[in-house]
């Protein structure tokens, strides 16, 4: 993220992510940490802060902070900068592979991201927690699935997406 500033005056910016537009999930606003802006261009990678996640969340939020002690100045701020994805394609690799149980071991840098991701998604789909059983370590995810007598269906699906700033 670069944003340019002439500082007369002080400015947070603070950003968030989420996989749902509602953002109803995403770190609240007072626990988001400010990234301060001084004179001239800033910039800072998205990757290393808290409130944003590594794991390709589909939408972000940008929040800025202006305040002053100088009565006769306006904080004021100008964005010229958008973020603009488009999908490329699609390809369904397998399609309803049927498995009695199911279980998927990740590891990964970031696997209290992925385990709330799973355990958010399994929720918003209705499944109750008989059907699973998600277990999080230092760098792994374990997800178990129980499919039963119907057994547990899995399609892998691979998308493409073009993101432009």
């Amino acid at each position: 993220m670069t944003w340019d500033a002439t500082v007369n005056s002080e400015l947070v910016l603070k950003v968030r992510t989420d996989w749902t537009g509602s953002m109803a999930s995403a770190t609240p606003w007072a626990e988001c940490p400010g990234l301060s802006s001084t004179d001239g261009e800033n910039r800072i990678g998205l990757a290393g802060v808290s409130s944003v996640s590594p794991v390709a969340h589909r939408y972000i939020q940008f929040r800025a902070e202006l305040s002053t002690d100088d009565e006769t100045e306006t904080p004021r701020l100008t964005t010229t900068t958008s973020v603009k994805s488009t999908y490329k394609d699609y390809d369904l690799l397998a399609a309803n592979l049927r498995y009695p149980n199911l279980t998927i071991n990740l590891t990964t840098e970031y696997p209290s991201v992925w385990g709330n991701w799973f355990t958010k998604e399994f929720e918003a789909s209705g499944l109750d927690g008989s059907y699973y059983d998600i277990s999080v370590t230092d760098k792994n995810v374990e997800v178990n699935l129980y499919g039963y007598e119907q057994g547990m269906g899995l399609y892998l699906e691979k998308t493409e997406v073009e993101v432009e700033i």
